[in-house]
Order: C-alpha cells, then sequence, then structure tokens
C-alpha cells in the first residue's frame, strides 16, 4: 500500500491570524511546533476546510473551539460571530467590508484552491420570534417596519477550484453562495461530500467522548489495544460494551471477570483510546489531533505513540498533531524506528505580519535533538 500522503502542500494565503504560510513536502505524520498563538490550531482547520469547502463545514470549524463552553456561562459567541473570526483578525471592524480568506495545497495529486469571499449587509427578522429574539441583545437595530428587526448578515461566495487531472480531482469547480447571520443555524446548512474524509480530535475530546466502537468492530486491532492499554493497567484483559437496562456503555474487563466503566480511568487511558478510535474510523483519510501529548504521562507516551504510528500506517490515515512539547515530540521521533523517514516536524513561528514554517524530516529533526540538542525552533 502507498504511503498515506493525502495532503502533500499546504499553503495559507489569508486564514484567521495567518498569512502566506507555505508548507510543502508533507508527510505521513505531521508534528507541528511552536509557541501560544502561532497559529498551530489554525493550520488543523485550514486542512478541514481545504478538503471540505461547505457551508455546514465552514460553520462548525468556526463554533468548534466554543463547543466545550460551560453550560454555567450565560453566552457564548453566536454562529455569526465565530465565522466571522475566520476571516483575517486585523480587519476586524463593527462594518468590515471585503472579507475573504483563501487557502490552498496538493490533496491526492491535485491543486485545490478554497476561497471565502463576501461583505456585510444587513438582515430584517420577526421580532416576535421566540426562538430568535435571546440571540439579538443589544447588537439589533430596531426598524421603522413593525414587529421586526434588523441584524447583520454575512452573504458571500464558497469558490472551489482544481487544477489537475481530473480523472484524479473528481470534483468539479464550484461557487456556492454563502449567508451567515446571527439567526443561521448549523443543522440546517449545506452539505456536501468531503474530498478526502477528515477527523479532528481536540483537547478534551477524549474526556467528552468515551467511544469505542470502530476498536470494539475490529478484533485484531481490539487485541493491540488491549495490550496498549496493559501499561496504564496490567490487569485489563478486554474492552467491551455492556448493555445495563437497555443502555450500552463501555466498560473495561479486568482478571476475575471483574468490568469497571471506561469513565473511572484516567484521561491517560481515556486519550490513547480516543485517538486509536479516531484513525479507525477515518480509514484512507486525515486525521487532526490538537495537543496530541495531553493527558499522557511520560513513561506511557512512547508505547501509546508507537501505536498511533502502526495503527495510521495500516489504516492509510495521514495524521497532523500540535504540540507545545519538545519532549512529545522527541519521544515520538525515538520510537517511530523505520517509520522516521515518514515524519516531518513543521516548525511555526509569527514574523511581522506573516507566518513562517519550517519542515525539517524525522531524520533530520532526531539527529537535531541527539546531537545537539537544538530547540526545534523556526
Amino acid at each position: 500500500m502507498a504511503e498515506a500522503k493525502h495532503i502533500s502542500e499546504l499553503n495559507i494565503i489569508t486564514y484567521r491570524g495567518i498569512r502566506n504560510l507555505e508548507i510543502d513536502d508533507l508527510g505521513r505524520v505531521n508534528i507541528l511546533l511552536g509557541d501560544n498563538n502561532s497559529g498551530k490550531t489554525s493550520v488543523l482547520e485550514a486542512i478541514q476546510i481545504l478538503c471540505n469547502p461547505c457551508e455546514y463545514n465552514l460553520l462548525q470549524v468556526a463554533k468548534q473551539r466554543d463547543k466545550y463552553r460551560s453550560f454555567s456561562i450565560r453566552r457564548g459567541l453566536n454562529t455569526y460571530e465565530s465565522f466571522l473570526y475566520l476571516f483575517d483578525n486585523s480587519k476586524q471592524t463593527e462594518n468590515p467590508k471585503n472579507l475573504e480568506f483563501s487557502i490552498s495545497g496538493i490533496v491526492n495529486g491535485c491543486k485545490q484552491i478554497v476561497t471565502v469571499a463576501g461583505e456585510i449587509s444587513k438582515r430584517l427578522v420577526d421580532s416576535k420570534d421566540p426562538d430568535l429574539k435571546s440571540l439579538f441583545h443589544d447588537k439589533a437595530e430596531q426598524t421603522l417596519i413593525e414587529n421586526h428587526i434588523e441584524i447583520p448578515e454575512f452573504v458571500g461566495e464558497i469558490s472551489a477550484t482544481y487544477i489537475g487531472n481530473r480523472q484524479q480531482c473528481l470534483f468539479p469547480n464550484t461557487k456556492n453562495k454563502i449567508e451567515v447571520s446571527q439567526v443561521s443555524r448549523i443543522h440546517s446548512s449545506t452539505r456536501e461530500k468531503p474530498i478526502v474524509n477528515v477527523k479532528s480530535l481536540q483537547v478534551i475530546d477524549h474526556i467528552i467522548d468515551n467511544s469505542l466502537e470502530e476498536i470494539i468492530k475490529k478484533p485484531q486491532i481490539k487485541e493491540q489495544a488491549v495490550l496498549l492499554l496493559r501499561e496504564f493497567d496490567e490487569d485489563i484483559t478486554d474492552i467491551r460494551y455492556i448493555n445495563n437496562e437497555g443502555i450500552f456503555f463501555p466498560v473495561v474487563e479486568r482478571n476475575h471477570s471483574e468490568y469497571l466503566p471506561l469513565s473511572m480511568y484516567g484521561d491517560g487511558m481515556k486519550k490513547a483510546l480516543s485517538m486509536a478510535n479516531a484513525i479507525l474510523s477515518c480509514k484512507s483519510g486525515v486525521v487532526l489531533i490538537d495537543e496530541f501529548e495531553t493527558a499522557l504521562h511520560t513513561s506511557s507516551m512512547s508505547k501509546v505513540f508507537k501505536f498511533v504510528i502502526a495503527v495510521s500506517k495500516e489504516f492509510n490515515v495521514q495524521l497532523f498533531l500540535t504540540t507545545h512539547s519538545l519532549e512529545a515530540v522527541d519521544k515520538l521521533l525515538n520510537c517511530s524506528d523505520e517509520d522516521i523517514d515518514s515524519i516531518r516536524v513543521i516548525r511555526l513561528k509569527k514574523k511581522d505580519t506573516e507566518t513562517l514554517g519550517k519542515v525539517t524530516t524525522g531524520s533530520e529533526a532526531l539527529e537535531e535533538r541527539n546531537a545537539y540538542n537544538l530547540e526545534l525552533r523556526v
């Protein structure tokens, strides 16, 4: 099977706080390294948009940073407010005009360019609609039309252009209208088939989602996963779902047929299972893992990372990982063995108004760290 390099190049012309970032020679496993606010998470989002440039996915990406907001907090950003922050932050004004972001890349051997452009206009909505009233707050403007309120709305176009062998691209060039306001709903937006399947794993998804479905479906992988889990608890013999009065929930089986709910275990074990499940549910696709070392103790990192690299290779999955931790990078590089040449370390750094990206092969990065203890910075 050919090595999974579904995305071989990425160019972010503008997106959020990133300008003119060019990353070429991507590998099967890509580690994005950089300081806070260097754009690591934004790169993951740009990949999501490049692989599925439809309105539904745009709004999902816009809201995903805010999706874990506590219920005790009265109000987070609405869909419209979150959507505006996909554009260049330096251009955010009370009445922004000519908003645009653009992302391109080589996907499955075909160059693809995605551009979202438009401007802010006004829209009238019924002020007496009980489902909408709480969205307006002080940003709405009462008009002369009785029972209606005027609210801002982004009106624009999503343009997707594919350049190359049409048999490789499989997707026609498209231009679709997009309208986003304070009353927009993600579930009612338009959906399209992705160019490449993408699974995104955010920092605390392992706490929120305990799904083991994909692991349990595949006995061989399940057996490997159980061996991995014994790094956390040597008495583990199986993982499965059990039926408790019609409700199925994940459990871990220990010696002597003792069952414990997965929720009783620590975050490190959940993180390992969450990464494995994401890879298994995205065969021949792309998996994005933000802060991949989070919740893992240093003593378990090497075996977890080795497992993740092996499973992604077997299932033809390209990985994009972000981290602040040089120790996590060291652990991954040192456990990669014969897969070292499929790894890229991508160092991001802001300089003036642009974002720089330096790509180093796994072998080069490992040599720099072992021989010179370099900081792997741009």
